[in-house]
């Protein structure tokens, strides 16, 4: 496992005719370069107001992982860039190198469409469960071998959406996140007198097939209201081809349980941390059966078909491709 960080401030990217224009990031789409698929784990796009590693305003805006290729936003809403919005792109490239590979040279990288037509809404990611790795060398299961195990931890309001400054926040897409040990994931929503809301699912998680899973029950979007707090449960399956415990971590051998949801208006409260005491074992399960699955529901378990790109309707002003060679 190996990490690549990039950052370019957008000045030096965008036309000298942009410099001094206010813009809105519409789309964004991976380009992988087919030699070292195999070996781009994912990418995480953030952006910010300067290229130091420590700015504050830092936030995610998008999110690629093996299946994805690519994502527009309503038209009510984009990431806000250059007067009056973010300026510099952070990009963290993951590879995956487990046969140890030499001579591997990646040319990887993505577009973004952009607009000078600004929406109604800035643009942000979400990020609940557990994004700053809490968990970090947690156990995925308490006992050596094969078997299943699901680990739910709680992100409550006063982490969170107490913070926002306003009522409420419109989701348009999301990306269930684990890793290779994933099988299942649960996302409930709560209001603050604790009504369950509503629950999002993968029934069936692939990493292979879509690292960052959005549900079909996403449909049109829903709101989150200030109060408002989650449980996000994980469900893993340790192999018995494993030669050592599946631990919690950044590798693509350690496991992750992340909900990034794409919302709008942004708010300065972006990542949402589990409370402590939601930090416990893992539960062991003794099959299956026990992941809970529905096949076929409307609610869970199936994507739901993305529109197809259709970029010509977005009155842009132009795309930018950023493409690293990097040794893997």
């Amino acid at each position: 496992t190996e990490y690549d960080e990039e950052c370019h401030l957008l000045s030096n990217i965008m036309p000298p005719a942009a410099v001094n224009g206010s813009y809105h990031v519409v789309g964004f789409e991976a380009i992988i370069d087919p030699r070292t698929a195999a070996h781009v784990h994912h990418f995480v796009v953030s952006a910010a107001m300067s290229c130091d590693a420590r700015s504050r305003d830092m936030s995610v805006v998008w999110l690629w992982g093996p299946g994805m290729v690519g994502m527009t936003m309503p038209p009510e809403a984009g990431v806000r860039v250059m007067i009056g919005g973010f300026k510099a792109l952070h990009v963290q490239i993951h590879y995956d190198n487990p046969q140890l590979l030499e001579g591997l040279l990646d040319s990887s990288g993505f577009a973004f469409y952009y607009t000078s037509n600004l929406r109604t809404n800035d643009a942000g990611v979400l990020q609940i469960g557990d994004p700053n790795l809490m968990l970090i060398f947690q156990p995925i299961k308490d006992t050596d071998g094969p078997g299943y195990s699901s680990m739910t931890v709680s992100n409550p309001a006063a982490e969170c959406t107490d913070k926002w400054a306003v009522e409420e926040v419109t989701v348009f897409d999301r990306a269930l996140h684990m890793h290779k040990a994933g099988e299942r994931m649960v996302t409930r929503q709560y209001s603050s007198d604790g009504q369950l809301l509503r629950t999002d699912s993968v029934d069936y998680y692939d990493f292979f097939q879509s690292g960052g899973f959005s549900p079909r029950s996403t449909g049109s979007g829903f709101k989150i209201k200030r109060g408002d707090y989650f449980d996000v449960e994980c469900f893993y399956y340790s192999k018995d081809d494993t030669d050592k415990i599946v631990r919690f971590g950044l590798a693509s051998n350690e496991e992750m349980c992340i909900d990034f949801l794409y919302y709008y208006p942004l708010q300065k409260q972006g990542v949402c941390n589990p409370s402590l005491q939601s930090l416990r074992a893992p539960v062991a399960l003794d099959s299956v059966g026990d992941l809970g699955r529905s096949f076929g529901s409307c609610t869970g378990g199936v994507a739901r078909v993305r529109q197809r790109w259709d970029l010509s309707a977005l009155a842009l002003l132009g795309a930018l491709c950023l493409c690293f060679t990097l040794p893997v």
